[in-house]
């Protein structure tokens, strides 16, 4: 009897050595950070393929984005759900890197807060404004059309309005709509690759 007993928590005991990693790993990449590699040119000059970043996923459990910054969320716009959700979206990432780009399931895009919640927002000749201020924009790639969404528009309660640094090639908030607070996945605050661009992303 107490051979089986030794054997039954010598088993237990390799099976927490073995997973206990795996699923602290799968915890911290739900709750604390994220790695992801740019696949689009959306954010040009800014970020360009193939640009590695760590994004924080604390930064919005204390304070939602300001204007300027750059958020990670998920390209079918989802919501973030409890921990086995989580949970299961790190275990989905990790099939897809082994899937190519174009059929992966968590597929996600990065863009920059321009709209918060209330603004009334407005584009016209090319430029964005902000309650009827036109909003200076140094980092922009090209020129801000309205495309699918009516404007002047009024960013819902706990949304936001997201476009690319590479407006004419960006597909953002003027395809999709505003982005509520709960889907942002994160923030990007380093970038980890290239390594001669290693350092904070602007």
């Amino acid at each position: 009897m107490r051979k089986k007993t030794n054997l039954l928590v010598e088993t237990l005991s390799w099976i927490l050595i073995l997973t206990g990693p795996l699923l602290l790993a799968l915890f911290l990449s739900s709750r604390v950070f994220a790695v992801t590699t740019v696949n689009q040119r959306s954010m040009l000059d800014t970020l360009e393929e193939g640009d590695v970043l760590f994004c924080s996923r604390t930064d919005y459990a204390a304070h939602p984005p300001a204007r300027g910054e750059i958020v990670l969320f998920y390209a079918d716009n989802r919501e973030k759900g409890g921990l086995f959700w989580e949970f299961g979206m790190r275990l989905t990432d990790m099939a897809d890197n082994w899937r190519s780009v174009e059929v992966r399931r968590n597929v996600r895009y990065l863009k920059r807060v321009i709209g918060l919640p209330g603004e009334t927002v407005e584009i016209r000749d090319g430029m964005v404004y902000i309650e009827g201020e036109v909003l200076q924009e140094p980092y922009v790639k090209g020129m801000t059309e309205a495309r699918d969404l009516a404007f002047p528009l009024v960013v819902p309660a706990d949304s936001f309005l997201l476009l690319g640094d590479n407006r004419e090639e960006s597909k953002d908030s003027r395809d999709f709509g505003c982005i509520r607070l709960m889907a942002l996945e994160g923030k990007p605050v380093l970038r980890l690759l290239p390594l001669k661009k290693w350092g904070p992303v602007p």
